[in-house]
């Protein structure tokens, strides 16, 4: 069995005689070591208090962390201490030395510790830690740290930009059809496919204004293409028309040549 003893306080070391018959004159002596390497501490020599007991205080050394120790208490029959007795047997005992907190920390009642006040100690001591100043990291990245927004090489866009716009040019400039919207196609196939290496090379970047021009070219282009087939289609009404008058002022023309020769 062992018991808690507090740093710097008072300690009773007792001894009790088991015979209360034996009136013999007895010395005992107390010997307090390190339960760790049982190196001794101190020796003390317990005073006689009558009817077989013994006691004397003992000053509890001040550890800078928890010690555990042994008092052993040994019965001698001489005043030197040199002869011990064959009736009593050594008795030991083992102590922790630490901190014991009192309830003054708490609010009283209950367990001896108060962990909030302890925490609050804890607190009030980092607090007045002063942590020294650590300089600015310099951070060298891709970043444009006025404007705060991602750099991106726009270059191979504006070259895709420039080949679908020569396409929807030539597409404009053509009466046929059966136009060939394949150029067209292939180059917004092929913005987009760079678009999402673009995206994969510099995350988080904003290509909303990117994606609505393209948005808006597909749509110029569907709007172009209706244009053009309606167009193309009055236009064979009209040649249609043209055509037919033709052939009746040919007919005309060729039913009067017969009558002038009749």
């Amino acid at each position: 069995m062992s018991f808690q003893l507090n740093g710097g306080e008072n300690f009773y070391i007792n001894r009790q005689l088991e015979d209360p018959l034996d009136t013999n004159t007895y010395y005992v002596r107390a010997y307090i070591r390190k339960a760790s390497d049982d190196s001794l501490i101190d020796t003390v020599d317990l005073d006689d208090k009558g009817d077989q007991r013994f006691r004397k205080v003992w000053h509890v050394p001040n550890y800078t962390d928890h010690t555990w120790i042994t008092i052993t208490t040994r019965v001698y029959t001489d005043s030197g201490y040199t002869t011990e007795s064959n009736l009593y047997a050594r008795e030991e005992q083992t102590f922790l030395i630490q901190t014991r907190w009192s309830r003054a920390f708490g609010s009283g009642g209950g367990a001896d510790v108060d962990y909030k006040r302890i925490k609050k100690l804890i607190k009030e001591e980092v607090e007045n830690i002063k942590f020294p100043e650590l300089p600015e990291p310099k951070i060298i990245t891709k970043y444009n740290t006025v404007q705060e927004k991602i750099i991106v090489d726009l270059s191979p866009l504006t070259k895709q930009l420039k080949v679908i716009s020569e396409s929807i040019d030539i597409i404009r400039n053509k009466k046929d059809k059966d136009v060939n919207f394949t150029p067209v196609s292939n180059e917004i196939k092929a913005l987009g496919d760079m678009l999402v290496k673009t995206i994969k090379v510099a995350p988080e970047a904003d290509l909303t204004p990117i994606l609505r021009a393209i948005d808006g070219i597909s749509t110029s282009l569907s709007t172009e293409m209706g244009d053009i087939k309606k167009n193309t289609e009055k236009e064979e009404i009209v040649v249609d028309k043209r055509k037919e008058k033709l052939l009746k002022r040919r007919n005309v023309f060729l039913g009067k040549t017969q009558l002038n020769r009749i």
